[in-house]
């Protein structure tokens, strides 16, 4: 009775990340923006940053962006900044590990997508906006480009390298694609699977610890049994 329960309950699908703030990129391959330590012929790169809000206290447990050219993944330092100030973060990871899914574009073109599970998530602190920044570390010649998405507002911001002293902020009207995610606590279901589970291995076991703890009674013959229940029914004489 309980083995379909049991696989209908393990069978339902698994708890997936919550979308805190979403900027799906664009799937055209000129949507792209250059944001690494090098460019694409080896000259000084640049750094971008994308402004987002979240309300204060929310936690960030996976970061999500999408870009392309070759790369090296493990390459990648994320930063979040208070909105007014990108020279001094407030979180960091780097280097850090990034899973990379590859969708092959019309044209031959691939678009990566990473997703970095974060070992210290960002825990938003009292300020309503934030600037991140998605930057490739990128040696020699290598490169690395920001896909942009049609879904931000009032554009980005960057920093030409090496950055010059006087700490030259430009505006860029393009907005850059990244998802910011909660990842919830395993669902429900998995857990209703094991409380079931583990109760129906005690019911199955409970008649066997009957019959070991049962005090051992050995039976009287018939003719035993008649002569007792007759000598108990007789009433003592007065």
């Amino acid at each position: 009775m309980l083995r379909p329960v049991l696989l209908f309950l393990l069978c339902l699908p698994a708890t997936q990340a919550a979308p805190l703030f979403s900027q799906p990129p664009s799937l055209s391959p000129a949507a792209l923006v250059l944001s690494a330590a090098h460019g694409i012929l080896g000259g000084p790169g640049q750094r971008r940053f994308e402004e987002f809000g979240l309300a204060a206290g929310t936690t960030v447990h996976e970061i999500v962006w999408w870009g392309m050219q070759e790369d090296n993944p493990s390459l990648f330092e994320v930063s979040i900044y208070s909105r007014n100030n990108v020279w001094s973060p407030i979180w960091t990871a780097a280097p850090i590990s990034v899973r990379r899914d590859d969708t092959i574009l019309s044209g031959g073109y691939r678009l990566h997508r990473y997703a970095a599970l974060l070992a210290n998530p960002f825990v938003a602190p009292e300020v309503d906006f934030f600037s991140i920044s998605v930057f490739h570390t990128s040696p020699g010649v290598l490169s690395w480009g920001w896909l942009e998405t049609p879904a931000g507002r009032n554009g980005s911001l960057m920093v030409k390298l090496p950055a010059d002293e006087n700490r030259t902020l430009w505006r860029d009207y393009r907005n850059l694609a990244f998802e910011l995610n909660e990842v919830p606590e395993p669902g429900y279901q998995a857990l209703l699977a094991l409380f079931l589970l583990v109760a129906a291995r005690l019911h199955h076991h409970r008649p066997h610890l009957h019959r070991a703890f049962a005090p051992r009674v050995k039976a009287l013959p018939h003719r035993d049994r008649f002569i007792q229940v007759f000598s108990l029914n007789q009433r003592e004489p007065r």
